[in-house]
């Protein structure tokens, strides 16, 4: 004959294993808070990141396949550092400011972008370096 527990044991078995469940959430969560990195460490890897994009007036017009290929690269090495940031809000700056300037030097500035598209796809990356560093000021 098989014992049923007691219903008063059952519910204090089920309030002990919802505690211990809520206790490793709480202690996932606080490891989880600990790996970001602080405002003043993540600052000099950012500006280091910023600094790979040559200024438009170092660029050109149409910089060579090996210009791009290694501004690209340097991106990608990068990114792995930066991420992830202080808070979730830069995360999602930084990541779209990489995007966007891998996605300039991928497509290395093809002859129908002209002019007006490299001064748009620089003008997009001074805005999101604009966001970031008020997120960073507020952040720090």
């Amino acid at each position: 004959m098989v014992r049923e527990p007691a219903p008063g044991r059952l519910r204090r078995w089920r309030r002990r294993r919802i505690a211990a469940a809520a206790l490793m959430v709480v202690a996932v969560s606080g490891c989880a808070r600990e790996t970001r990195p602080a405002v003043a460490e993540w600052s000099p890897r950012w500006d280091t990141t910023r600094d790979l994009v040559p200024d438009r007036e170092d660029l050109g017009t149409a910089p060579g396949d090996e210009t791009c290929e290694a501004v690209l690269v340097d991106l990608r090495e990068a990114s792995v550092d930066l991420l992830p940031g202080p808070d979730e809000g830069l995360d999602e700056l930084a990541e779209k400011w990489i995007t966007s300037a891998e996605g300039m030097f991928f497509e290395c500035f093809d002859d129908d972008i002209g002019a007006d598209g490299v001064a748009e796809a620089y003008d997009r990356l001074d805005r999101l370096e604009a966001e970031i560093d008020v997120a960073l000021d507020a952040a720090g």
